[in-house]
């Protein structure tokens, strides 16, 4: 009978880590309360002393870099309020130092409030009070169009804040200013956007009225379903506002139209290939029983929901994409353009499953359907079709001096987790193993199914190496690092989900986030692959599926023999033993090609 050895062991405090790259956040907890205080906490720990220096300190360079910083980390903190709000509070502090701060704070804002319906009004107040002077000709394009989106969407928030209040005047001075500034950056689609919600005023002004009576309608148990049902058409397509649900109380709203709901109010980069899907199914159905104004908004949603699903399924993917395929359009708005941007992400890719194919079958032809009803409105097109797709920030929340970031995974009594921890984002890289055990030191040479390269991940490590490996950075650092308990890395790994994988139980999407047979021995790559490839499970952690297998703290006895714990699959293994909960024992001297591990750093 094998038995567990070793138990978290309870650390000292230590010397603070330096904080200068912040763009994710990967954290879950379970209350609410419970929640607002770790992350408060992580706040305090973590950020709030390294801000402070920032804000006292005359030099400005220092100052943009950290609001870029913050920016970055609400931009990767895609679930988390309370500590995203601080992030914005702290880069609206550094503000006045430097117009670049200014930028980083309304984009922080702005991020923000549409994640967050219970924040969307003050993130536009703050918005609104950052913008005199905001256009910068000095300032990066894509990052002065952020700017300029955010500004017209805070401008539209606060016209309707004041139709909710029956203030007809207000909603148009703020729709007005709101137009002017799409038409001073020659965006001439926003300023028509916002001009038709300006002409809408009066439909706008009726729509909030209707859904004030509804409200009260809800509550008695008669009238509660009809009320309802006209609510969610008020606010999904006559007001394209899905967010402004998310405050009635759960007993109101079945389960699975919550659950779009909460989908449909995130910036749609934040959104998965099933989410996408899903939505966009929806808001062709609700298109089906809109009038004219409200079609055109649920179909140019429906539009952009299928386009996006298409860009990150498997099929669909630009890891799919020839070298040298041509740019397309980023929306479809005809037949043609839909042929040609599947014919240019489909080009020549390797071969792919039955299922997968027919996926995206099944999206091809509703994307068909939506063109084909869009085209028959005169409507122009709905500010959620113009925003930008902003996809979520890849890198770990933390930094160290050897380039290793780190993502914030919480405690969890459930899952035997008693203590919150930061887990490496990838495996150990081979650059990363020479700045800790010296150039000499190469496990890996000369052995065979290996590629060199410094992101290619150290394998041909044992147990008893990668424990040396931990102890030797924890001494140069002044800090903890160690191997991640086994049920640590489970919880990493699952990232809130109890599916097969982090992102469900089919193996149809397994290509984009892991390195396995299929897409390594399949196509001739012999070797672990370079880290950071694929997409990152929700909790920002890459390669926990495939690529390599990660040794983990506790060991077990077997038979007598000192066996160290393995998780998460590798290159060379199916995709049935790269799920979750795959593991198993080898003895603490094993090395392979398949093996490396990843690291984690305590929270004192």
């Amino acid at each position: 009978m094998a038995r567990y050895l070793n138990s978290p062991p309870h650390m000292d405090a230590s010397r603070r880590i330096p904080i200068w790259v912040i763009s994710t956040f990967a954290f879950i907890g379970g209350a609410l309360a419970k929640a607002e205080a770790e992350e408060d906490r992580v706040y305090k720990v973590f950020f709030a002393t390294e801000v402070e220096k920032v804000r006292t300190n005359k030099q400005k360079e220092l100052a943009v870099d950290m609001s870029h910083n913050l920016m970055s980390a609400v931009e990767g903190s895609t679930q988390f309020s309370s500590l995203s709000q601080q992030f914005c509070d702290a880069a609206e502090s550094l503000a006045t130092r430097d117009i670049a701060c200014r930028r980083h704070a309304i984009i922080a804002f702005h991020l923000l409030g549409r994640r967050f319906a219970d924040r969307r009004r003050n993130a536009a107040d703050k918005i609104v009070k950052l913008s005199p002077g905001f256009a910068d000709s000095k300032a990066p394009a894509d990052e002065q169009k952020r700017v300029s989106d955010a500004v017209v969407w805070a401008f539209t928030v606060l016209g309707d804040s004041s139709l909710a209040v029956g203030d007809r005047v207000g909603a148009a001075t703020s729709f007005r200013r709101a137009q002017n500034i799409a038409i001073s950056t020659k965006n001439s689609k926003l300023a028509a956007a916002v001009l038709a919600l300006s002409t809408n005023i009066p439909q706008r002004a009726d729509a909030y009225d209707q859904i004030k009576t509804l409200r009260t309608r809800l509550k008695t148990k008669l009238e509660g379903a009809t009320a309802f049902d006209s609510l969610l058409r008020l606010h999904m397509t006559a007001l394209d506002d899905p967010a402004g649900l998310i405050d009635l109380d759960a007993e109101f709203i079945p389960m699975d139209i919550q659950t779009r709901l909460k989908m449909a109010s995130q910036p749609i980069g934040d959104l998965r290939f099933g989410s996408c899907y899903d939505l966009g199914l929806w808001y062709l159905t609700l298109a089906k029983s809109a009038d004219d104004r409200g079609k055109s908004i649920a179909i140019d949603r429906a539009i952009v929901y299928f386009e996006r699903a298409t860009q990150i399924h498997p099929v669909g993917g630009s890891q799919f994409q020839r070298a040298a395929a041509p740019k397309t359009p980023r929306f479809v708005n005809s037949d043609a353009a839909l042929e040609a941007l599947l014919k240019a992400q489909l080009g020549n890719p390797p071969a792919v499953k039955f299922e997968e194919m027919e996926e995206m079958s099944k999206i091809r032809e509703a994307l068909k359907e939506v063109i084909a009803l869009r085209e028959t409105l005169k409507a122009p097109q709905s500010l959620f079709r113009l925003e930008s797709i902003q996809s979520p920030s890849t890198r770990g929340v933390y930094e160290n001096s050897i380039g290793m970031g780190f993502a914030l995974v919480p405690r969890s009594e459930r899952d035997l987790v008693e203590r919150a921890f930061l887990l490496a984002v990838t495996e150990v890289t081979q650059q990363q193993w020479h700045d800790v055990m010296g150039n000499a030191s190469s496990p890996w040479l000369k052995q065979s199914q290996v590629k060199e390269g410094a992101k290619y991940p150290a394998v041909y490590v044992s147990w008893e190496e990668a424990t040396d490996f931990c102890k030797r950075l924890s001494a140069a650092h002044g800090r903890r690092y160690r191997l991640p308990y086994f049920q640590e890395w489970e919880f990493a790994c699952r990232a809130g989900t109890s599916t097969r994988y982090s992102f469900g139980d089919t193996q149809v999407l397994l290509r984009q986030y892991a390195w396995y047979d299929v897409n390594t021995i399949g196509v001739g790559n012999m070797y672990a692959q370079e880290v950071a490839t694929k997409i990152v499970n929700p909790w920002g952690i890459f390669d926990m599926h495939g690529n390599v297998h990660e040794w983990c703290a506790a060991n077990i006895v077997d038979k007598g023999i000192q066996k160290g714990i393995l998780r998460g699959g590798s290159w060379q293994r199916s995709a049935s033993d790269c799920t979750s909960g795959a593991g198993w024992g080898e003895p603490v001297t094993f090395k392979s090609s398949t093996v490396g591990f990843r690291i984690v750093l305590e929270i004192q």
